[in-house]
Parts: structure tokens; C-alpha cells; sequence
């Protein structure tokens, strides 16, 4: 069983919890979309930071200069980070995993701690540090600062559904960033991200679609103003997406690539895609 579709987005967020940085292209790595959630912040005992405790991250905006450094408008102000290897190695915790990261300290973190009414600090994930994914799930996968998958594939048509359904419950539609994906596709029936096992662009690279994203408040966070909107959609997911497995509100898949490490291919926004396979359900 095959499926047609079109890229029709591309995103990046350097920093983790921080503001999208949409593409016209971009290279996959072996770590997803290249720069995705290499930097984030974390609190003084090294736990790494997202829109769940501090939804003003989503006001952060991020980029990556030519030379490969990490730039972020805070507040208005404008901070270049210290240039990659150059900090300081220091354990970082992310969920259930403790990696080693980069620490800078600096008029960064001054801004950064002042944005969102709390201490923190900047941290990047260095090069030769490896944090695999669920081996269960992804094997032989990694991935950087993402909760636990390198790449996340949502579907236009699945989010027009959704927002259908949203309008006949009386709340208001929400646009695709509330999601937070990588890669968007168009041109696709509703649920052919879940239907299928592998999602192929231009015949250049190959994801594995490996579990249903399970969804959380960061969904209810308008992405703009860093302000919670009410419990939608996450609360009608809850009744309309719930997992069978999961026994969790779903929405998007989230995927790896089939690459060799320091392998790069790159893609583009108007890209062919086909969906193949069955998925395992």
C-alpha cells in the first residue's frame, strides 16, 4: 500500500522550546532535520527546560548564523552564543536520560533567566555525544535535545479534521504550530501519517514512522505570544485521538531517517513524497 503527498513544510527550533525557524529547505542527518533542538536551556540542577514549565520560551527566537552558531532575539536583544565546543562540559538530564552538554554561562543566560522569570542557563549538545532513542521503538536511532525522537511528521488533512471537529464542539480551530513538527505534508488523505510505515521524500531519504506522538499542554500554548489558550485541542484529543496502546491523545508521527551518521541529504518544501508500508497499528 502506497501514498502520494507533498512537503509543504519545514521547521527547525534551535533551541528546544524555542520559536520555529520555517525553511525552504534543509539537510537530514542521521539526528533529523540538521541544528533541530541542539541548544536548550536548563534549570540550575540541570534539568532540560520546554514550553510545559515556561511557555514564554515560545517568544525566544532562534538562528543559525554561516558559521554554524546559534543567534536568539530575547526581549528584542540580540545574543550571539558561544561558538560550539567551546563550553564547558557539565551532565544535563532530559527525561529519563543524563547526556553531557556545552555550558557557557554569560549575558545569555542573564536574558534568558530574565524572560522567563526563572534561572537558567544555555546549553548546546555537543557533536560526539550520542543519546540513543527507545531501543524498543527506534533501533540503533539517536537523537539530540527532541523528547525522544529526532523527527516529527504531521499531515495537513489529519489537522483539518481535527479543526473540524473543534468548530462543531464550539472551540476555535488551531493552526499546525501548536504541534510543533519538522516536516508537514499536503496533498495526503486524513491519517496516512498513521497508516503507513515509512514516509519517502523525493526518493532521497527514507523516515521510519516509529510511534504515534503523544500530545501535552504545549498544544494549548499559542505559539506567538507564549500565552495558554484554554484546554484545546488537547482536550478533545483526548476523546477523539486517544491511543489504544498509549491510552494518550495522539497527533503526528514521530520518525527517523535512514541515514548513515555524518551522512546529509537534502530535501525541500514542494518535495514528492510517498508513504509505503503498513503500520504496526
Amino acid at each position: 500500500m502506497t501514498t502520494t503527498a507533498t512537503v509543504s513544510g519545514l521547521y527547525v527550533y534551535p533551541l528546544k522550546g524555542g520559536a520555529a525557524v520555517p525553511l525552504a529547505e534543509c539537510e537530514v542527518t542521521a539526528l533529523g532535520l540538521r541544528f533541530d533542538r541542539r541548544w536548550a536551556v536548563v534549570s540550575p540542577t540541570g534539568r532540560v527546560l520546554t514550553q510545559r514549565e515556561h511557555p514564554l520560551l515560545a517568544r525566544v527566537h532562534a538562528w543559525i548564523t554561516k558559521a554554524g552558531t546559534l543567534g536568539l532575539n530575547v526581549e528584542g536583544e540580540r545574543f550571539d552564543a558561544p561558538e560550539p565546543g567551546s563550553g564547558v562540559r557539565e551532565t544535563v538530564r532530559i527525561w529519563s536520560d543524563e547526556v553531557e552538554a556545552e555550558v557557557y554561562g554569560g549575558a545569555v543566560d542573564d536574558a534568558l533567566s530574565h524572560q522567563l522569570g526563572a534561572p537558567v542557563r544555555l546549553v548546546h549538545f555537543p557533536d560526539d555525544v550520542v543519546r540513543a532513542c527507545d531501543p524498543d521503538v527506534a533501533p540503533g536511532a539517536a537523537t539530540a535535545f527532541a523528547d525522544g525522537f529526532p523527527v516529527l511528521v504531521t499531515n495537513e488533512a489529519t489537522l483539518v479534521w481535527l479543526d473540524e471537529r473543534l468548530v462543531e464542539i464550539g472551540a476555535e480551530p488551531v493552526p499546525m504550530d501548536r504541534f510543533r513538527p519538522n516536516l508537514v505534508i499536503a496533498d495526503a488523505p486524513f491519517n496516512a501519517e498513521d497508516e503507513h510505515a515509512t514516509l519517502t521524500v523525493a526518493d532521497r531519504v527514507t523516515f521510519q514512522l516509529v510511534s504515534s506522538c503523544t500530545r501535552c499542554v504545549v498544544t494549548t500554548i499559542d505559539q506567538e505570544t507564549g500565552e495558554i489558550h484554554g484546554d484545546q485541542p488537547l482536550a478533545a484529543l483526548r476523546t477523539l485521538r486517544r491511543h489504544p496502546l498509549l491510552k494518550k491523545p495522539v497527533f503526528g508521527q514521530n520518525a527517523v531517517a535512514r541515514l548513515a551518521p555524518g551522512e546529509r541529504v537534502r530535501i525541500r518544501v514542494g518535495d514528492a513524497v510517498t508513504l509505503a508500508g503498513s503500520a504496526a497499528i
